[in-house]
């Protein structure tokens, strides 16, 4: 594969205290190197942080987001129309919501999605404590919430819930106890850490690429957070526990050899909380090996 770096140091997501620092932290500790891939340029956030929650929608930064996703799309859309495969670093998770608009702006509106995150993602506005887009980019992804960032460019979904899969999440707790909508309720394939530990990475990889790839191309997403915290403590929202980089990186080889996967975004890594640069080496180390090694 022939892979492009696409900056997008979004915060619009989440908040302004370091995630933003991601793309560049990433290319120093050499990811772009590792992966042979060449510099697709830097899309900047639409509009400047807004810590004001819309009355409307429920959400931090709504417009901002919107026309970020935008840009960020025709930008993805061009590197697949190049016959490349986009790596997207992001700031913070918001970067699916544009990584899957490109992608069905190139390949056709059915494709698949790998989720790979320590949550789950699917909250929905009232029931999100912060208004951040980065509780609820799932849900959004699958059509539910406001329609400013559901309807980027027509209807909604961006991706249908039969052609989801959701691995390594650990927050089942923490989103029952704050009235999240519950993602076992839909046609999602939810495959939480646990399901990792009694089965191991080669079967649920196997189930969740099966599910995938039913769809033409899926995208990947990687939130740092689902890495074992001992590994990955940069990140804003800790918990304890996660994969290994080994078994991220086991569940990333197999997604590349499928020869479907249309591109990879990856989000959440906070620079602000890893001074010496370990959890950024980690995280280098863990994709390459999984996509070029």
């Amino acid at each position: 594969m022939s892979f492009v770096i696409l900056q997008s140091p979004s915060n619009l997501g989440l908040r302004p205290w370091g995630v933003e620092q991601l793309p560049a932290a990433l290319q120093r500790a050499g990811l772009g190197a590792a992966l042979g891939a060449r510099d697709g340029g830097v899309i900047a956030p639409a509009a400047a942080y807004d810590a004001v929650r819309s009355q409307e929608t429920g959400l931090l930064n709504g417009p901002g987001l919107r026309d970020t996703a935008r840009a960020l799309a025709r930008a993805v859309a061009e590197v697949l129309q190049a016959g490349e495969v986009p790596i997207v670093l992001g700031g913070d998770c918001s970067v699916i919501l544009g990584a899957l608009l490109g992608t069905r702006m190139a390949v056709g509106d059915r494709v698949g999605l790998l989720f790979i995150d320590g949550h789950v993602d699917f909250y929905q506005p009232e029931a999100s404590p912060t208004g951040e887009v980065a509780d609820m980019d799932l849900a959004l992804a699958t059509g539910r919430g406001p329609a400013i960032l559901t309807e980027l460019n027509g209807p909604a979904p961006l991706v249908r819930d039969e052609d989801v899969a959701a691995v390594g999440a650990r927050d089942a707790g923490e989103r029952e106890q704050a009235g999240a909508q519950d993602i076992r309720d839909t046609g999602i394939t939810l495959l939480e850490l646990p399901a990792v530990r009694e089965r191991g990475i080669d079967a649920v990889a196997a189930q969740a690429l099966d599910v995938v790839c039913a769809a033409s191309r899926f995208w990947c997403h990687i939130d740092a957070d689902v890495l074992d915290d001992t590994v990955m403590p940069a990140v804003d929202y800790r918990q304890p526990g996660g994969l290994t980089p080994d078994e991220l990186t086991t569940l990333l080889r197999r997604a590349a050899q499928t020869g479907r996967m249309a591109g990879l975004s990856v989000a959440i890594y906070n620079p602000a909380l890893d001074p010496k640069g370990d959890a950024a080496r980690v995280l280098v180390e863990t994709i390459a090996g999984g996509l070029a090694g």
